[in-house]
């Protein structure tokens, strides 16, 4: 394949570029038929995006397949089927994969296990009163900009 050339012009300034932009008068109404050949292209578009996801979803849930010249691949459907699993994925197998990397000690291939099985921790946040003074109830959405802005001055000034 040839190696493209550099053009001269930065994107979007060659004049032909520019002489192909059209300004629409206030009121033009762009045709049906070209409507309809952008709603296609769009709908194109996006339904190649969706065939990422879906090939993902199809490689994930196809069977084990055994690489040439990996030794892995077959240990790692051998101890699947231990576990039960007669006819193991390649999600399955990236499951163990990962879960013997956890079970080796990768701190980080551990937390993914944990926060993929759905037990990641929920941090919580306390909201207390520091200085036992009552809490105002103060909408501040009747508040104007100007009232906001000294508030949050003087919260700053008293190192709040």
């Amino acid at each position: 394949m040839a190696k493209k050339e550099k053009s001269e012009y930065g994107i979007g300034q060659h004049p032909n570029s520019q002489a192909n932009l059209k300004k629409f008068e206030p009121g033009h109404i762009v045709p049906p038929e070209v409507r309809k050949k952008a709603a296609a292209a769009r709908g194109a578009q996006l339904h190649k995006r969706r065939l990422l996801k879906d090939a993902m979803r199809d490689i994930l849930s196809a069977g084990v397949a055994e690489l040439p010249d990996d030794q892995q691949i077959p240990i790692l459907k051998e101890v699947l089927k231990v576990a039960g699993i007669e006819n193991p994925t390649n999600a399955d197998a990236i499951a163990m994969a990962v879960g013997v990397k956890a079970l080796r000690g990768d701190v980080e291939a551990a937390r993914f296990v944990r926060d993929t099985s759905g037990e990641k921790p929920v941090q919580g946040v306390e909201v207390g009163n520091l200085d036992d003074k009552p809490f105002e109830h103060i909408d501040l959405s009747t508040l104007t900009d100007d009232e906001l802005f000294r508030m949050a001055a003087e919260a700053e000034e008293n190192g709040e």
